[in-house]
């Protein structure tokens, strides 16, 4: 049965459908804000050549795909579409804001072969000033946001999603109007989540609070194979962000994210995990007087480094505060063990195989070249690229 809109197209199919999307652009109330409707059925959504050729332009109103409590599992399958343009914005009103391209809550589809760009969650909210106490209001995920969810995402790219929130507490209860940012997850945020992302590029995401790329709270990750690249946030964590999560992260380049004020690249708080592996991390920074840890900040956490490059990172490559600790074997740090920024008792772990020795890798190539290399020959980048780290960490 032909369908002119996508989302009868997933009305009229049946369980174990694949719903086949012309190519085109598609806009308009029938196809965005898509769902199976909560029905007891699991199909695949598929594009017929890919995302280049199949487009959601949410047109700046509402995202892509809702996906709450509607039942989807690891059969339901989303293949082959660039989602442009979402826009879920609550400025002015008392509410979080969630999931600019995608909301997935309560159900667990696969995300696959996927664009995501342009997309935004915006929440800014002034609390009256007869009220007692602020009202705190929050952004999370420009590009996805998961919540109790076991969703994957595999080849999917994740380019210019925005995540921006504030709440402002009252004049007449604090003498001076304050703002308070809350924006997590630019390119993706997951909660009481386990997500995996496989083959993933994240690139120029912004959030104005934490994670400019990724942020997790009560979350399990896997992330493998990824390019987390120029990607930024004010305060914590310009690639990835975790709190009281466990992270996984292998075989991933992350290299020129920033923040303002926190943690270049890699941010654990509240007792999360990081568990970094065969990763080359270089370039990140924080670009503030009042920096913090460039590579990786654990604050009450702790991370396990192995077979992996920090090199290059300002102000420096690895930081513990609030009794934090590191284990790290057969890698490559910058400064070595004399150069880990230790402060509050924290504990390093310095095993075997560890060198101070300069990687040869290019962290500050031009922005265009990066972007070339990342968007152009990104797969044959990534092989050629942990071909060499591998060899290099094994001499």
């Amino acid at each position: 049965m032909d369908s002119i809109d996508i989302q009868d197209g997933i009305d009229a199919a049946n369980n174990g459908d694949t719903v086949l999307v012309s190519d085109g652009t598609y806009s308009g109330a029938s196809n965005k804000d898509l769902s199976w409707n909560g029905n007891e059925k699991h199909i695949v959504l598929k594009s017929e050549n890919g995302s280049a050729s199949c487009i959601i332009d949410c047109e700046g109103a509402d995202r892509a795909f809702n996906f709450d409590s509607t039942n989807q599992h690891i059969t339901d399958l989303i293949d082959g579409f660039t989602i442009r343009n979402g826009s879920i914005d609550y400025s002015g009103e008392p509410v979080n804001a969630c999931g600019g391209g995608i909301y997935i809550a309560n159900c667990d589809p696969i995300i696959k072969n996927c664009v995501l760009r342009n997309n935004l969650v915006y929440a800014y909210y002034s609390t009256p000033a007869d009220q007692p106490l602020p009202i705190a209001v929050y952004a999370f995920g420009g590009g996805v946001y998961c919540l109790n969810s076991e969703s994957r995402f595999q080849d999917c790219e994740f380019m210019r999603n925005n995540s921006s929130g504030g709440y402002f507490r009252p004049d007449s209860l604090y003498g001076t109007a304050v703002v308070f940012e809350s924006g997590y997850g630019g390119g993706l945020s997951a909660e009481n989540s386990s997500i995996r992302l496989y083959h993933c590029v994240f690139d120029s995401s912004l959030a104005n609070q934490e994670g400019g790329a990724i942020y997790l709270i009560n979350s399990n990750a896997d992330i493998q194979a990824c390019v987390i690249n120029n990607n930024y946030s004010n305060f914590y964590g310009g690639a990835i962000s975790c709190a009281n999560s466990i992270c996984n992260i292998t075989n991933n380049l992350i290299v020129d994210n920033s923040s303002f004020w926190g943690t270049g690249a890699l941010y654990g708080s509240n007792s999360c995990t990081l568990m970094v592996k065969n990763s080359t991390i270089c370039g990140n920074k924080v670009t503030s007087s009042i920096s913090k840890g460039g590579g990786i900040r654990c604050n009450n956490s702790y991370s396990l480094v192995t077979n992996t490059i920090f090199w290059n990172n300002i102000p420096n490559q690895i930081l513990l505060e609030n009794g934090a600790s590191i284990d790290i074997a057969h890698s490559d740090i910058q400064g070595g063990e004399a150069g880990i920024v230790n402060n509050d008792n924290g504990t390093v772990d310095w095993q075997d195989g560890n060198i101070d020795s300069e990687p040869l890798v290019a962290s500050d190539l031009p922005s265009f070249l990066m972007t070339y290399v990342l968007w152009k020959i990104k797969r044959v980048f990534l092989v050629v690229l942990f071909f060499f780290v591998y060899v290099f960490l094994s001499q």
